[in-house]
C-alpha cells in the first residue's frame, strides 16, 4: 500500500541517523495482498499486518526510534470514518464499485449498512480521491431517491399517434419536472439509452435517437389538492380550462380565517399596532403546491423527527409585487423587493416603508 512504501522508504532514510545513536533498525515489511495466501497475516477485510523491530544501545534511544515512527503513522496514516443516511441505499454493485477503487489505492473500506456508516483506512493522502468517488455514489443515490418520491407526485409521459402512453422514466422524469418548476421553454435529456427535448410550450417532444421523430407529451399531476380549496376551472371556458393560480376571499370567522388571525395576533395588538385587517386571501396554486409538497415529503423523509422541517412566517411587501409573488414565488434576485426575508414576529414589518403584510 501507499502507506507501507512511505513507511519502509522513511525506515531507511532514518536508519543511518539511528545507528549514529547506537541503535539498529530491523523492518519486516509483507508482501502485497496479492502474493499472500489467504488467511495468512490479514487481519480484516483487506487489511495486512506489517512488523518493525527496533534495537538500540539503551532504552532512551529506543524510545526516541519509536517516537519518530510514531509521528510517521500519525502523519502517513489516517483512519476515517463517514455517517449518512444514504449509505443505507448504496446498492451491492455500487458497494463493489468503490471496493475496487479503494483496494487500487491501498485503502480499507468497510461500510456498516445498518449504521450508514463507511470506515476508510490507509495513507492519508490517497482517502481524499476515495471519498470523492463516495460522495458521487451518494450524489447518484440521492438522485435515485429523489426521482421516487417526485415519481409519486408528478408523471411525465409521452404518447404516439396511436393514443399509447409511454411514462418516463424516473431519473428523466425528475429532470423534466425540474426544468418545467423552474419556467425553462425545454429541457434535453441525455442518457445511455435515451436523448430528446422536451418543448413544453408545444407540449411535445423531440426524439434524437429516431430521426427526431414528434411525439404529445403530457403532465400528470398526482399530488391531492387541499379539500378547502375552491374549484380551479375556469367558469369562462367552455371546455372548463384548469386555471394556474386562483386568489380568494377567505370567510371572516371560517377556521382558515380564525387561523391566520391568531398567528398574526401573537405579536401584533389590534387597535394598539394595527387599525383592522382589511382581509386575508387564500392563494391557489396548484403547480406551487406541488413543489411545496414535494419539498414537504423530502424532508419528512430524510431528516430525523427531532428536525423542524417547517414553520409559518410572515412576509410584508409592496402592493404591486403580489401578484408575481403568487404566480411565480418568491424571486431572491429581486433585492428589496421580494423574497429576501421572513419573519415570525410580525412587528418586524413596521419597518417596511408600506404595512401590507402577506401570510
Amino acid at each position: 500500500s501507499g502507506f507501507v512504501s512511505a513507511f519502509t522508504n522513511h525506515v531507511e532514510q532514518s536508519a543511518s541517523r539511528f545507528q549514529k545513536a547506537g541503535g539498529a533498525v530491523e523492518s519486516y515489511v509483507f508482501p502485497e495482498p496479492s502474493d499472500l495466501k489467504k488467511g495468512e497475516i490479514e487481519l480484516n477485510d483487506g487489511e495486512f499486518e506489517t512488523g518493525l523491530l527496533i534495537l538500540g544501545e539503551t532504552k532512551e534511544k529506543v524510545s526516541l526510534a519509536e517516537q519518530d515512527i510514531q509521528q510517521l503513522i500519525d502523519k502517513e496514516f489516517k483512519e476515517e470514518k463517514i455517517k449518512d443516511k444514504r449509505i443505507s441505499s448504496i446498492s451491492q454493485i455500487q458497494e463493489r464499485l468503490l471496493q475496487t477503487e479503494a483496494r487500487s489505492h491501498g485503502v480499507t473500506f468497510n461500510i456498516y449498512r445498518t449504521l450508514a456508516i463507511i470506515s476508510l483506512k490507509g495513507s492519508a493522502e490517497r482517502i481524499p480521491s476515495i471519498k470523492m468517488e463516495i460522495e458521487k455514489i451518494l450524489g447518484e443515490v440521492a438522485k435515485k431517491e429523489e426521482a421516487k418520491w417526485m415519481q409519486n407526485l408528478v408523471q411525465w409521459r409521452k404518447v404516439d399517434s396511436h393514443g399509447d402512453k409511454f411514462p418516463y422514466s424516473p431519473i428523466a422524469n425528475l429532470e423534466i419536472e425540474k426544468a418545467y418548476q423552474s419556467k425553462q421553454d425545454n429541457c434535453t435529456y441525455q442518457s445511455d439509452s435515451e436523448h430528446f427535448t422536451v418543448d413544453f410550450k408545444q407540449e411535445k417532444e423531440i426524439n434524437h435517437q429516431n430521426g427526431d421523430e414528434v411525439l404529445k407529451v403530457q403532465r400528470i399531476g398526482k399530488t391531492q389538492l387541499p379539500d378547502n380549496w375552491e374549484p380551479m376551472a375556469d367558469p369562462t371556458s367552455k371546455d372548463h380550462t384548469e386555471l394556474p393560480l386562483r386568489v380568494v376571499d377567505v370567510l371572516v370567522g371560517s377556521e382558515g380565517y380564525q387561523t391566520v388571525l391568531t398567528e398574526f395576533n401573537k405579536t401584533m395588538e389590534q387597535g394598539k399596532k394595527y387599525k383592522s385587517i382589511i382581509k386575508i386571501q387564500r392563494i391557489q396554486n396548484p403547480m406551487l403546491y406541488e413543489s411545496y409538497v414535494a419539498k414537504k415529503v423530502h424532508l419528512d423523509t430524510h431528516n430525523t423527527p427531532d428536525v423542524t422541517n417547517e414553520r409559518l412566517l410572515f412576509h410584508g411587501t409592496r402592493k404591486e409585487s403580489l401578484e408575481p409573488i403568487n404566480k411565480d414565488n418568491f424571486n431572491r434576485s429581486y433585492r428589496g423587493q421580494m423574497g429576501l426575508y421572513m419573519v415570525r414576529d410580525v412587528t418586524l414589518l413596521e419597518m417596511l416603508p408600506t404595512h401590507t403584510a402577506t401570510l
